[in-house]
Order: structure tokens, then C-alpha cells, then sequence
């Protein structure tokens, strides 16, 4: 029975993710001062891992999210402002909706400022917070905090809770945030690595990485990914292409075409955000790949980009996307908010590991249907803030975001 040697090291961040990256990509391996766990896993292990992936994920309880916030009424009327990192994004963009008509239910008066994602855009939204007499400002999604030092610290100077959702924890740290939330976009790396290698049958196979470095997750995902390929793969090979976000949908399938003819027996692209999957697909078409090159990871893209996952030339070339329910997210940031502005300790990082779900060619019609997520954790977090279950098609909107998670064909 064929084994693959599992090394699962500290997923590492900021300077320490970058070293390892640029280590790796010499060819060296990277050294971590942690003392990793290390066993073997046959194939059929792995592969039940991965279909573990596939299943909706559970609720972890109230308690595990720091229990019922006893004093939540006192926040009724507080102005919330809620900053999507880039509401050109679909995913940011429904986050924040899913934040504010949860706020707006437990009677805080949010509101949705919308940005292209720019330094620009976001600094006019905390300087108009701060004049307009906001409780707290509330980044999502694609947010670099290191870049609105300055305006943060002004925000928090005039009484202003920040939170952050989707920077990485070294930015939140040297913001000073009240309190962060954050993707788990290292653990989505290697859950990509961990299909592509099982559907592979552990044969070494070569690849394409697109990394987004100015999105602050990207380069440490990309680390986490390099770490786990060489762990799970060591004979695999691979080529690293950059593509902000600005090129996604301009100049990406050109490169993604160019790189996959450099790489003529490629077999495998890791799409770090879903929202890159519009170039993969024209590259792919470009050299009349897409019946032997399929994408693993896509993370954040949205229910478009399921729907391009669930037919066509997409139904074949998609492998999996790793998504985190964008309504189940909002609610996170709203408890999270919640308690800084009670007074309370804001929870760590680290109780925000999800949830995440693998989509695959075989469940992604049905997610599609549901949204993927369930129900139950609707009434959990209303439950927190004081706030009575909903039931019914009451229940089944807040889910799936008034429908808007769910498939349109």
C-alpha cells in the first residue's frame, strides 16, 4: 500500500511565511523552531480526509464562540460601519451584507461603505466613521490593515472599536486592532495540496501556483501550500505566477496560457481565490488544456463562481473550491465587534478556523440548492446577542443570504 510521509509543521506568517517561501522556491526546505507532529497516511486516510472536507461542516457551539453576550441589549442604536476590502469582490461584498442585517436584527444601526479596494477608499471610510459619530468600524475581506495605521489609530484615539476580518495577524497586531478575525486561507492551501495529491494516487505530478502578493493572506498561504506539497510531494514540482487583482479579469489568462506552455505536462493550477478562475479557464482554452489540467483550492469566489463549477468546460477543469460560508463569516465579525464594544476580551484568531467545505464536481449542485452551509447556526448566534430563533423561510433567507447563495440556473 503506497504511504505518504505527513510533516505538518506551524503554519507560518508575515517575514517567517516569506522566508520559507523564497527558501523553498530555491529548492532548500524551510526550518521551524516548532517541533512539528510527523506520522505516515496511507492514500485511503487521505482520502477520507478529504471527504471529510466535502460534508457540512458542524456548528462548534455557543460556548466556543465565548457564550451568550448577557449585556448585548446595550448595543441597540450604536452606528456600525461596515467596510468590504473591496465590494467589487462578490464574496466581500455579501459578507458585509451578511454582517449588517445581522447587526441591523440585534438593533445596531449599520452601515455598508463601499470601496473598490483601494488605500484611498478605505481611509475615507474610517476619517467619515470617526466625524459621523460611529461606535465601531468593521473591515472585511481583502484588508491590509498595515495600510490605515494612521487612520486606525485616529478611529481608536476617538473611542472607536476596529475590527478586522482577512488581514493576516502580524498586520492586525501592528495596527493595534480591538480585535481580528481571519481567513483561513493556510489551511485552505493545504487542504487544496491534500485533494490534488489524492487524486493524483501520491504520483508526483507538476504544477501551476498563482499567488496574489498584494492581498496581505496570499504570500503565507502560498508558503503553507509549498510546505505541504514538498511534505505530501516531495518529487512534485511546480511554477509560481503572479497576478494581482486588478488582472484577474484582464491580462491573467494570458499569463496563465504562457505558464502552461512553459509547463507542457502540467496536470494541476492552485487558483488561490476563486476569483481568479475567469483567466484560468480562457488560459486553459487558449492551449486546449482543459480536458487534462484541473484547478484545486479556489478560494472566496462566490456562487457565480459555483455555477461555473456545476456545467461546462468549468465542470471538468474544476477539481474543488474551498469556500468559507460568506453569511456564517459575517456573523463571526458581528459577535466579535459585539464584544469589543461590551467591553469584552475579543476572541482569538484562532477560534475562527472556519467554517470551511470542500466543493467538488459531485456536491457542488447541491450546495448550490442549499447554500451549502445548513441552518443551524442562524439561531446560535442569534441566541447570543438575546435574539429569538427564526423558522421556516425566515430561517432559510438568513441562511443563504435572501437566496442570494444559492444557484440562479
Amino acid at each position: 500500500m503506497t504511504r505518504v510521509k505527513v510533516l505538518r509543521p506551524k503554519i507560518l506568517t508575515g517575514v517567517a511565511a516569506l522566508a520559507a517561501a523564497t527558501m523553498l522556491a530555491m529548492g532548500l526546505a524551510p526550518m521551524v523552531s516548532a517541533s512539528p507532529r510527523s506520522h505516515d497516511l496511507t492514500l485511503p486516510a487521505l482520502g477520507k480526509q478529504v471527504k471529510a472536507l466535502e460534508t457540512l461542516p458542524p456548528f462548534k457551539g455557543i460556548s466556543y464562540y465565548g457564550g451568550v453576550l448577557k449585556n448585548a441589549a446595550k448595543l441597540k442604536g450604536d452606528k456600525i460601519m461596515v467596510v468590504p476590502g473591496d465590494s467589487e469582490l462578490q464574496a466581500c461584498t455579501e459578507m458585509g451584507k451578511a454582517a449588517s442585517a445581522f447587526f441591523t436584527a440585534a438593533g445596531l444601526k449599520p452601515t455598508i461603505f463601499s470601496t473598490k479596494g483601494t488605500v484611498t477608499t478605505l481611509e475615507t471610510a474610517a476619517k467619515d466613521a470617526v466625524s459621523e459619530g460611529y461606535k465601531a468600524i468593521l473591515f472585511e475581506c481583502d484588508f491590509s490593515a498595515t495600510e490605515l495605521v494612521p487612520e486606525i489609530a485616529t478611529a481608536e484615539h476617538h473611542g472607536l472599536k476596529v475590527v478586522g476580518w482577512g488581514s493576516t495577524l502580524k498586520a492586525d497586531k501592528e495596527a493595534h486592532l480591538d480585535g481580528s478575525l481571519n481567513t483561513t486561507l493556510g489551511l485552505v492551501a493545504r487542504n487544496g495540496v491534500e485533494q490534488a495529491v489524492y487524486k493524483h494516487a501520491g504520483k508526483p505530478f507538476q504544477s501551476i501556483i498563482i499567488e496574489s502578493k498584494a492581498v496581505g493572506t496570499s504570500p503565507p498561504a502560498t508558503a503553507a501550500l509549498l510546505t505541504e506539497l514538498k511534505t505530501l510531494c516531495p518529487k512534485c514540482t511546480y511554477t509560481i505566477i503572479t497576478a494581482e487583482v486588478t488582472t484577474w479579469f484582464s491580462t491573467l489568462g494570458t499569463a496563465v496560457k504562457s505558464a502552461l506552455l512553459r509547463a507542457p505536462k502540467a496536470t494541476v493550477i492552485f487558483d488561490e481565490f476563486t476569483g481568479e478562475l475567469t483567466g484560468v479557464l480562457a488560459g486553459l482554452k487558449g492551449v486546449h488544456r482543459t480536458q487534462t489540467v484541473k484547478t484545486y483550492m479556489g478560494y472566496g469566489g462566490g456562487t457565480a463562481y459555483l455555477e461555473d463549477q456545476s456545467k461546462g468546460v468549468g465542470h471538468t477543469v474544476v477539481a474543488g473550491q474551498i469556500e468559507e460560508s460568506v453569511v456564517w463569516c459575517g456573523y463571526e465579525d458581528v459577535i466579535q465587534t459585539a464584544r469589543v464594544l461590551l467591553g469584552e476580551s475579543a476572541l482569538p484568531v484562532a477560534r475562527f478556523t472556519g467554517p470551511r467545505r470542500l466543493l467538488t464536481p459531485q456536491n457542488v449542485a447541491t450546495v448550490l440548492k442549499t447554500g451549502g452551509f445548513g441552518t443551524t447556526f442562524v439561531n446560535q448566534f442569534r441566541k447570543m446577542l438575546g435574539l429569538g430563533p427564526l423558522s421556516g423561510a425566515a430561517l432559510t433567507k438568513a441562511a443563504t443570504l435572501t437566496g442570494a447563495l444559492t444557484g440562479k440556473s
